[in-house]
């Protein structure tokens, strides 16, 4: 191992060893509550308001630069470079390193790029979809993604990755900043660069795909039949229930989590957790679907 692996390895393992264990903490009643409120008010419309705002922006300077694909050359050039010089990147920017006021500003700063690059990341993708769908095809289309991604990302075992605010909320803390999760989880070795090169590939180009499949697949549906030619209760509907769902599933996940954990058929555990995930992902996309009216409207 050269120099360079063994400081990054070294980054690597001064994190605490249970970081990436999911720890479920016991939470009083009321703690529960104003944890399940502040993820259902508070982060999930900052979520959707910084995503909208980012999306938007790309549709009006965008035009004559290239439209949807400058945001597929962004999204997947920056998020390849992040994930690719993730090693590096905790080892230089470290508190011990360049300070703690030095390391906040460059932390939120890439933050920031990996946010706007993954907005971007979608907006190609999904508006590149939409354009080269016949009129008249609409429906077929979404079944066909949404298939398409639901299937292929159970097989992969990365179906999970269709959550996000408020059923999976990322903290930013000072030991996972820079922690960008690849499929097969290599490592960082120059003897194996370009496996976690393929890996960090996969990552981007086609889990992410998936992902964006299935959200394109669900909330088109959600457009096609959902009182299509009525937008205020179309949205109000699904504001309805998108937010009973996710209510349902925050309150009750501790207890199907404990039912699970005591249970020794590996099967039973899989199926469980796919059906929260399921439920998790439609009322995640009925949410988006009402609060951003439609993906037209954006």
């Amino acid at each position: 191992m050269t120099d360079h692996s063994a400081k990054y390895a070294y980054a690597r393992n001064s994190m605490p060893s249970n970081y990436f264990k999911y720890k479920h903490r016991p939470m009083s009643a009321k703690h529960k509550i104003c944890d399940v409120i502040i993820s259902l008010l508070i982060v999930l419309p900052l979520t959707i308001g910084f995503w909208r705002g980012i999306w938007q922006l790309m549709d009006a300077y965008s035009i004559g630069y290239g439209g949807a694909w400058l945001s597929v050359v962004l999204g997947n050039g920056l998020q390849m470079g992040l994930y690719f010089f993730q090693e590096p990147l905790k080892y230089y920017i470290h508190p011990s390193r360049i300070g703690y006021l030095s390391f906040y500003v460059a932390t939120r700063f890439l933050l920031t790029v990996h946010s706007f690059s993954s907005v971007n990341q979608w907006r190609g993708l999904w508006v590149i979809i939409d354009d080269e769908t016949e009129p008249g095809a609409e429906v077929s289309s979404a079944i066909m993604t949404l298939v398409i991604g639901v299937v292929i990302s159970f097989v992969l075992k990365v179906f999970t990755n269709v959550l996000g605010p408020p059923l999976l909320i990322q903290v930013d803390e000072t030991h996972s900043i820079h922690d960008y999760p690849l499929r097969f989880e290599t490592v960082w070795r120059d003897e194996s660069r370009w496996m976690f090169l393929c890996d960090c590939f996969f990552s981007v180009f086609v889990v992410q795909s998936l992902v964006i499949f299935s959200w394109r697949g669900l909330w088109n549906l959600a457009d096609a039949y959902l009182y299509p030619g009525d937008k205020m209760t179309s949205s109000l509907v699904s504001l309805a229930v998108g937010y009973a769902l996710m209510l349902v599933t925050c309150l009750f996940y501790p207890l199907f989590f404990r039912i699970v954990t005591k249970s020794k058929r590996g099967f039973l555990q899989l199926a469980i957790f796919d059906i929260f995930t399921i439920v998790g992902f439609i009322s995640r996309s009925e949410e988006h679907t009402s609060e951003l009216q439609s993906h037209h409207d954006l």
